[in-house]
């Protein structure tokens, strides 16, 4: 007798399960997962590399840094970047580039430092976010290149009286400001070559100011010669 009671409680319980709708059933199979929870999988992992030295840059010369990241997925798509808090330098923007990595690039037009928060988020919306900090320079003062302009003949086109600058922030532009010109030359609004048909002999000593476009000058006196 004792040998059929396993037999009949598994008979038992096998029609117990037959009589419980499935719709139960199936709850309290999942009854445990609702409670505590799905074995967890390991994290995805992105992370920004965080800024390691200073960033410098300056008005008007042409910005670019890079933002790198460790173990950001990118196999269908690559990761993307965006501030979320603070400002860049005026003049910049913040693009996704090749080989996982941002871009920092632009004109800078405003000296000052920006801080910012930049964000990272991957194909399987892992994220990052890391503060970087940017300092830029104020522009320096154009510099006139020229060394010295070429003589010119009574009644002939003087045709060589190029100026030319470097530094600063172009556009330039160009005026005499102390002495005068040989008569018959000028240096048109705008332009930066002294040009024209002499009409007198001499030496003539002046003062040319080059102006960039955040009005930063520099000024050097210049001769001309005319037989």
């Amino acid at each position: 007798m004792s040998k059929l009671r396993p037999a009949i409680a598994t008979g038992f319980a096998a029609a117990a399960l037959a009589i419980i709708p499935r719709r139960l059933l199936i709850l309290l199979v999942a009854l445990p997962l609702l409670v505590f929870g799905a074995p967890s999988a390991q994290a995805a992992t992105c992370t920004i590399d965080p800024q390691t030295e200073p960033v410098t840059g300056q008005v008007g010369t042409e910005l670019t840094y890079f933002i790198t990241v460790t173990s950001c997925a990118s196999s269908n798509k690559l990761p993307s970047f965006k501030v979320v808090d603070g400002r860049l330098p005026s003049g910049t923007k913040l693009f996704d580039f090749a080989g996982s990595t941002g871009l920092i690039n632009g004109v800078p037009t405003t000296a000052g430092t920006f801080t910012f928060t930049v964000q990272v988020k991957d194909e399987t919306r892992a994220t990052d976010t890391e503060i970087f900090t940017i300092e830029i320079l104020p522009a320096e003062a154009p510099t006139i290149t020229t060394e010295a302009l070429s003589s010119g003949t009574v009644g002939e086109f003087y045709c060589c009286g190029n100026l030319f600058a470097s530094g600063g922030v172009q556009p330039y532009t160009w005026s005499v400001v102390a002495g005068a010109l040989p008569p018959g030359l000028e240096l048109p609004k705008g332009e930066n070559t002294i040009s024209g048909t002499p009409t007198t002999a001499g030496t003539f000593t002046f003062t040319v100011r080059v102006t960039d476009d955040l009005d930063a000058f520099s000024e050097k006196e210049f001769s001309i010669t005319i037989s």
